[in-house]
């Protein structure tokens, strides 16, 4: 399990729960969040994913990518 997934559970249990997460605790995962995605997620993706998104943009900064992200995690929500 990536230390990503690890955050996700850990905010999920706190949840089901019924533990208050306060803002404090929302903007620490949220640095975190980013941070790994930085860190452990992009390195790993972008080699594979870079040429196929150059074939529908020119990859000139990582908002492209960002769109790409959230369209497929609305997507995956929408799934049964």
């Amino acid at each position: 399990m990536s230390k990503l997934e690890m955050l996700y559970q850990t905010l999920q249990s706190m949840r089901d729960l019924g533990l208050e997460i306060d803002n404090d605790l929302l903007m620490q995962t949220s640095k975190l969040e980013e941070k790994l995605i930085k860190e452990e997620v992009l390195p790993r993706s972008l080699p594979t994913l870079h040429p196929s998104l150059q074939r529908v943009a020119n990859l000139q900064n990582d908002a492209l990518l960002v769109v790409i992200a959230s369209v497929k995690n609305k997507s995956e929500k929408n799934e049964p």
